[in-house]
């Protein structure tokens, strides 16, 4: 026997529950947690994309912070509210708390803490192009971080929530509708992509913009790119990025079939889709600075 468990989004609570084990699952098990380690031991010394787990977890219960939404946004013709994901987190010890810090949900990053990397992230775009960032319309959504499908399916329905609520808020302030930019790092990409799973046909919820950095190309999200809510999607990856393509998804399986042990670098060419190799300074740059403010 083993102990499961599942997201109950009525309680906001994890539930458990006994299921019989499956001949030769504990030996896959085991399998799992070797190159689980292996990988881990990896990412600690390359990935700098880790959000600690206590900000979202207390005894099992998820916890739901009040929303914070900017009231004094400037009157602009600049009506493009942008949302940065952090990826997976690993690191939950004390020193990475000034790093990492972010509480889940969406919060409007100028209202984070300075010594925090994600207020430095927002702060480093809106200095570089304020006509196309605006301190008073730039979210943070922090999510568990953690290195899982189910994990990363409960963070879009969060987000999902989230922006409906964030969208109403700006049309009855504004009377328009914004438009929506998604900038998404490592597995933020793929909470991001989850959004197309929930999308329901009488909601007029699109992304205008959808840039996906350094995000594992898996089997179960990949051709989700394809849905129409993704007006423009742009790809950034690194060839020196071993982190991207790490994560070993064939573990898993998705509707009963393999998804390929790791993930990918790239999706399938469509027209609404644009890839990219980056290199700075003439050279391939690693997982953890796509996130770094240089």
């Amino acid at each position: 026997m083993r102990i499961c468990r599942f997201f109950d989004p009525d309680s906001y609570r994890l539930q458990y529950c006994r299921q019989a084990r499956k001949p030769g699952e504990a030996r896959m098990k085991t399998i799992f947690k070797f190159l689980n380690s292996v990988c881990l031991l990896y990412l600690l010394l390359l990935s700098g994309c880790f959000i600690p787990s206590r900000y979202f977890m207390r005894k099992n219960v998820f916890i739901v912070q009040p929303r914070t939404y900017s009231t004094t946004f400037a009157q602009s013709d600049n009506h493009t509210i942008t949302i940065w994901l952090h990826g997976t987190r690993l690191f939950t010890r004390p020193l990475y708390k000034r790093h990492f810090q972010c509480k889940p949900g969406l919060t409007l990053a100028k209202t984070i803490d300075e010594q925090y990397k994600l207020y430095n992230i927002a702060h480093t775009l809106v200095n570089a192009d304020p006509q196309r960032f605006d301190h008073e319309k730039f979210y943070i959504f922090g999510w568990s971080g953690k290195l899982c499908f189910l994990e990363r399916e409960y963070a879009a329905d969060k987000l999902y929530e989230d922006l409906r609520a964030l969208i109403q808020f700006y049309e009855e302030t504004h009377k328009i509708k914004p438009k929506i930019r998604l900038i998404a790092h490592s597995h933020g990409g793929n909470v991001a992509l989850n959004l197309a799973n929930l999308k329901q046909e009488d909601d007029n919820l699109e992304i205008e913009e959808l840039i996906l950095m350094a995000c594992p190309v898996q089997g179960k999200t990949k051709n989700l790119v394809q849905h129409p809510m993704f007006k423009k999607i742009y790809v950034l990856y690194s060839a020196l990025d071993i982190v991207q393509i790490l994560d070993p998804q064939g573990m898993y399986k998705h509707k009963g079939k393999s998804c390929g042990l790791f993930s990918k670098r790239q999706f399938l060419h469509q027209e609404n889709l644009a890839q990219m190799k980056v290199k700075l300074n003439r050279r391939a740059i690693m997982h953890s600075e796509f996130s770094h403010p240089p």
